[in-house]
């Protein structure tokens, strides 16, 4: 345990553990009807989660396919369907300035869809952490070029909020939408 003003009572028992995953579908889950994206979740949504930028290998952790199955386990959709999959890796988001970060166009050129959804209703794009939107539209693109007419959205369970001077609020819940600029993505808000 690090030094700081952590106390015994405050940790967590070996083995009783919950992954954040987890925590985060059953907060969802408990408060739907209550947060501005609860519309997002339904029983016919297939979630697709976000591949990482660079590519997969045997064993890899992937927070996004880990958010959507709790999301499932949690009765927030259908079932899982991790359909794309990067056919090339691209530049981390979060370790490139932000004139060198991945455009969308870029991020659907590297996406592929590996197998049919079958019948599904809408999809929805599940991601750990959206900060402008490039991943999403460029993957929301990819899927589109297979799935002409399905509603794509978009889901994630952080958003960046940019050098802001001062941090109001941890917990905000909102609804937003990128979009693009030019070739770039942004999003509001």
């Amino acid at each position: 345990m690090p030094p700081g003003p952590w106390r015994k009572e405050d940790r967590i028992p070996p083995g009783r553990e919950e992954p954040i995953s987890r925590q985060v579908a059953a907060a969802i889950a408990r408060r739907r009807s209550e947060l501005p994206f609860g519309d997002l979740f339904g029983e016919r949504t297939v979630l697709v989660p976000v591949p990482r930028s660079g590519l997969m290998k045997p064993g890899s952790l992937w927070p996004a396919s880990n958010i959507a199955q709790a999301l499932v386990e949690h009765a927030l959709g259908w079932r899982v369907a991790p359909v794309l999959r990067r056919r090339q890796a691209v530049r981390k988001s979060a370790f490139a300035e932000p004139g060198d970060r991945p455009r969308p166009e870029e991020h659907r050129l590297s996406l592929s869809v590996e197998r049919a959804l079958g019948m599904a209703g809408d999809i929805l794009l599940v991601d750990d952490i959206v900060t402008r939107g490039s991943t999403f539209l460029g993957a929301a693109s990819r899927l589109a070029q297979d799935f002409p007419g399905v509603k794509i959205r978009a889901f994630a369970v952080l958003r960046t909020m940019g050098l802001q001077p001062e941090i109001e609020q941890i917990l905000a819940p909102c609804r937003g939408r990128p979009f693009l600029v030019g070739d770039r993505a942004d999003r509001e808000p």
